[in-house]
Parts: structure tokens; C-alpha cells; sequence
């Protein structure tokens, strides 16, 4: 499945220049009918992508990644998003020297060292596009910037011997608390110290290109691969997300979550996915994904086994916090996405953002969300169901993209939503290519 990469290249893009060119359209029609367009346009692409994942095609049949071709359109991608990413993110003053000096360098690299170096170029630029934004001044606190602030709160509560989940954060936030346990104790060492949250975001962004270079090694599509890197990290909502986000350390779990899974390290990946069920309620998607796939490639004992693992690890973190798992469950996978719903209609939230959800408001159909939303869950379901010998790298581009319809059709959606599924996608060639994630570590070494 190496040539998901281009379509995930080129989904990625769209996702980012919708995003970097609405905000300027001014008033909210105008916007809304961008995002109509930007929707329809990327969820056909995801249909296509899906439908020849479910069908175990090759998207680019004909075509090898290797081939200088969809090696340029991968490096292509990249350069356009660092380039327009670095146009949307600064003052002219600033972007449009920036993006003159990467158009230069790389093509002196191009010149002197030919692909690799032109690529590890634009992986450099998008480390440091994200390095500049992260280490930039603070954010003022607004309804759609409130991340951080809720989770240092959240942490003073902690420190100050409560417990977060039964406090009032008014002062921070007109919303409710609404994160699970990981999301916000991942930042409780740099308020303990004292430090700048964001520092954690940046340590993320490392962690994750450390693990993804690792991974590399042998890699025979390591060129294009680092390029569908370089537009990820450079994308508007992996941009944003280092200085107002919370998510980059959920990435970078997701990272080493699709790392164990393809190196077969199947108990790391157990207790790594109990991790995100206990950082994200959309986690629990791949958690029903995983357990289907275990089922039917590893049997029923081996399936349960590593879905009690995940679901130990998940109540190991969360009942602590918790006056009763069944109060807490309906709290937090009920109750609080229904407020967000209410939140959601009252900001407009569905047809402001690129969604499937704005395609089908837009068609009169909105009030099938929900059940197109169970619908879509239970097609990934029974496709990855269906195949009988689905490696692991298949399985995670299947798992990206299924994961990609189905938060599209959440009931409030933002868009760093999406980039855990393209995580999954990249991380489907890059640790899987070759048949393991790390050199030298595969079935006949790691139990």
C-alpha cells in the first residue's frame, strides 16, 4: 500500500490550503460555501482512497513510489504547504523573504545533492516553521484557543490535591472540562516546574521525527515518505496546534502506537492503545478496528488477551479519577458530546468547517448524521473484517482513512481532528514498507 502516500500528500493539501484561505473570506457565508467546496472535494478523494484500500488495489497501479514521478509530487506537496503554510502564518514582511530563501536553498540543493537532500530540506524548513510559531508570543484565550489554559488549570487543580474532573473552570472556559486523563497529566511536569507548556508540544514534534527517521532506516521509499512528513508537520493544523494546542503528545503516542504495531511489538501496541482510550474519546474507533483485526488474524484468545490489556491500561488511568466508571462513562462519552453538539450548532460549527457533515447539511440531510456516523463505523468494521490475510501496514491505512470518515461526521469537529488519521496513513508505508518498523526487530525477536 506505498501509494497512499500521494493521496494522503494531496488530501493533506487540500486540508491546509481550505484552512489557510477561509479565515480570510471575511463574513460566514462566503465561508461556508469555500468549506462546501474544500468538503466535497477531499472526502471524494478519501472515497476513492478508501474504496481501493477495501479492496486491496494500489491506488497508483502502474506506478511504483520509487519512480521519480511520485517522488517529485510528494516533494512537490511538501514545498506547497511550507511554502503557503509560511504565507498564512506571518506578515508579508516576514513570509514572502522566508519563502523566497526555500525556494533558493532548495533549489541549490536539488542542484548540488540531488532528492534526498531537497527533501530533508523541506523537513528542516517545516521543523523549523513549527519551532518558530510554538516558541512565538502566547496566544490570547478565546473560545477556540482555550486548550492549554483548561489543562494548566486542570493541573493546578491536581497539585493542590483536588480532583480536577469535580472543579469549576468558569475562569478559563464558558465550556465544561471535557478531556480524559492523559491529555491534560501529560503537561502536569512542565506546570510542577514551572515551565511553558508548549515546550512539551515541541518535545513531541521531535519525539515524533525521532521515531519516524528510526523507523526509515532500510527504507527503500525513505524520499518520499520524509516529504509526506514535511507536509504534515507544516500543515495549518500541526502549525497551530504547537502554540495553541494540546494534541502534538497525542500524536506523538499515535506514533509510537503505529510503531509496535508494525514492528509486531502486539503488547506494546495493547498498552500504547490504552493510552489514547484514556486521552480521547475518538479513540475508542481504533480500539473497535484493532480488536476486529485481532480477531481475525490472531484468534479469539490472542484478540481478547490484548483488548483486556488495552482496557486495563485505560482503567488503570481513569477510575482513579472517577466517583463510578459508570457515572464517568455516561459523563464523558454522553452527556459532554451532547453539550458539545449544543456548543457546535450555536457556533456553527457544522458548516464552518470541512466536514462530512457540512456536505450533507448542505443537502437537507442533516439530521442523518448520527446514523450515517454508526454506518460508517460499521462498514470500516466489516472491511476490515472481511480481509483474511490484512497486513499491518494495510491495516493502518485502512484504520486512517476509516478514522477520517467517521470523525467527519462528528457532531463538532475542528480540524486537528484529522491528522491522527494521516498519522496512521504515513506511519502505514513508512513503518511498513519494508515488513517491520525498526530494522532488525521483527516476528522471530519481539514477543
Amino acid at each position: 500500500m506505498v501509494s497512499v502516500l500521494p493521496w494522503a500528500c494531496f488530501l493533506l493539501l487540500i486540508l491546509h490550503i481550505c484552512y489557510g484561505i477561509a479565515p480570510n473570506l471575511g463574513d460566514a457565508p462566503q465561508q461556508s460555501l469555500f468549506f462546501l467546496g474544500g468538503s466535497v472535494a477531499f472526502f471524494t478523494g478519501l472515497l476513492v482512497l478508501f474504496l481501493f484500500c477495501a479492496l486491496g488495489r494500489d491506488p497508483m497501479d502502474g506506478f511504483r513510489l520509487s519512480d521519480r514521478g511520485l517522488q517529485l509530487f510528494c516533494t512537490g506537496a511538501a514545498a506547497a504547504v511550507i511554502c503557503s503554510s509560511l504565507f498564512f502564518s506571518f506578515p508579508n514582511a516576514i513570509a514572502m523573504p522566508a519563502i523566497f530563501a526555500f525556494a533558493v536553498l532548495s533549489g541549490l540543493l536539488w542542484w548540488r545533492g540531488g532528492m534526498v537532500y531537497l527533501v530533508h530540506g523541506a523537513v528542516a524548513a517545516g521543523v523549523l516553521l513549527l519551532a518558530v510559531k510554538g516558541l512565538g508570543p502566547e496566544f490570547p484565550l478565546t473560545v477556540a484557543s482555550d486548550m492549554l489554559p483548561v489543562i494548566k488549570w486542570a493541573n493546578m487543580e491536581f497539585l493542590a490535591g483536588r480532583n480536577p474532573y469535580f472543579e469549576d473552570y468558569t475562569a478559563v472556559t464558558p465550556g465544561p472540562f471535557y478531556y480524559l486523563p492523559v491529555q491534560w497529566l501529560l503537561y502536569l511536569p512542565f506546570e510542577g516546574l514551572g515551565l511553558d507548556q508548549r515546550l512539551l508540544n515541541l518535545l513531541s514534534l521531535v519525539g515524533c521525527l525521532a521515531l519516524f527517521m528510526l523507523a526509515l532506516r532500510g527504507n527503500p521509499h525513505r524520499v518520499a515518505c520524509l516529504a509526506g512528513l514535511a507536509a504534515l508537520f507544516a500543515s495549518r493544523p500541526a502549525v497551530e496546534m504547537i502554540a495553541r494546542g494540546h494534541v502534538w503528545p497525542v500524536w506523538l503516542i499515535v506514533s509510537g502506537y503505529a510503531a509496535a504495531f508494525t514492528a509486531d511489538r502486539k503488547m506494546l501496541a495493547a498498552v500504547l492503545l490504552g493510552v489514547l482510550l484514556a486521552t480521547n474519546q475518538t479513540f475508542v474507533l481504533l480500539f473497535a478496528l484493532v480488536g476486529v483485526y485481532d480477531l481475525r488474524n490472531a484468534g479469539l484468545r490472542r484478540a481478547v488477551l490484548l483488548g483486556l490489556i488495552s482496557l486495563g491500561v485505560y482503567a488503570v488511568i481513569v477510575l482513579p479519577f472517577s466517583r463510578g466508571p459508570i457515572d464517568f462513562m455516561i459523563q464523558y462519552y454522553i452527556e459532554l458530546p451532547r453539550l458539545a453538539g449544543v456548543s457546535a450548532e450555536r457556533q456553527h460549527n457544522a458548516v464552518l468547517q470541512m466536514s462530512v457533515v457540512r456536505i450533507i447539511t448542505a443537502l437537507g440531510i442533516g439530521d442523518l448524521r448520527q446514523g450515517l456516523q454508526v454506518l460508517c463505523g460499521v462498514i470500516g468494521l466489516a472491511t476490515i473484517a472481511a480481509h483474511r490475510t490484512l497486513r499491518p501496514p494495510h491495516f493502518l491505512a485502512l484504520a486512517g482513512v476509516i478514522y477520517l470518515f467517521v470523525v467527519a461526521l462528528n457532531v463538532q469537529i475542528w480540524k486537528y481532528y484529522y491528522i491522527p488519521g494521516f498519522w496512521l496513513i504515513l506511519w502505514s508505508v513508512a513503518g511498513g514498507t519494508s515488513g517491520r518498523a525498526f530494522p532488525g526487530l521483527n516476528r522471530a525477536t519481539i514477543h
